[in-house]
């Protein structure tokens, strides 16, 4: 059994690389965070108690796939080591290997790709959060030394995921 965290700032390639991953590992289950949080009644307005169900209904969905001998990839921006940590643990205990990349390019690529793809009028990313984000990412960026750093700037996202699988 494998966890496989991909990690890393607005645009990098996280959700097309999980995606990509996940539809070569057969019955995997990819854990799409931001979907949770869509199931919740009024989760734009009530931020923290979300993310606290979210991550209480994430590690329920992590025990399950483990319960049963599958694979599992989570493809999330997560700059909280506690979160992550509490994943690791999960697979620790059911002696899954672990696979942690964290996808980067500098801030301007980021934010040209964030532009790029467009931001949603009222939608809960926007350019000063992508900003914000980069930062919170480049922070734990630099302390997470068990994560495996991924370069994306411009490499193709075959590449990327070719790197990747490589390293599974």
């Amino acid at each position: 059994m494998k966890m496989i965290i991909i990690n890393g700032p607005c645009g990098v390639g996280k959700s097309i690389l999980g995606r990509k991953v996940s539809e070569t590992l057969p019955l995997s289950f990819r854990l799409a965070l931001d979907d949770i949080s869509r199931y919740i009644s009024h989760y734009t307005e009530y931020r923290e108690e979300r993310w606290k169900l979210v991550r209480a209904i994430g590690e329920a969905m992590v025990k399950a796939v483990f319960s049963e001998g599958r694979d599992i990839v989570i493809d999330k921006m997560l700059y909280d080591p506690i979160l992550i940590d509490a994943y690791r643990k999960i697979a620790e205990e059911n002696n899954a290997e672990i696979f942690e990349f964290l996808l980067w390019a500098p801030k301007d690529v980021v934010m040209g790709r964030a532009r790029d793809r467009g931001f949603k009028e009222n939608g809960l990313l926007t350019p000063e959060k992508c900003d914000e984000f980069w930062d919170k990412m480049d922070t734990f960026r630099k302390n997470r030394s068990q994560a495996i750093l991924v370069d994306t700037d411009g490499v193709s996202e075959e590449k990327v995921f070719e790197t990747v699988m490589g390293l599974l």
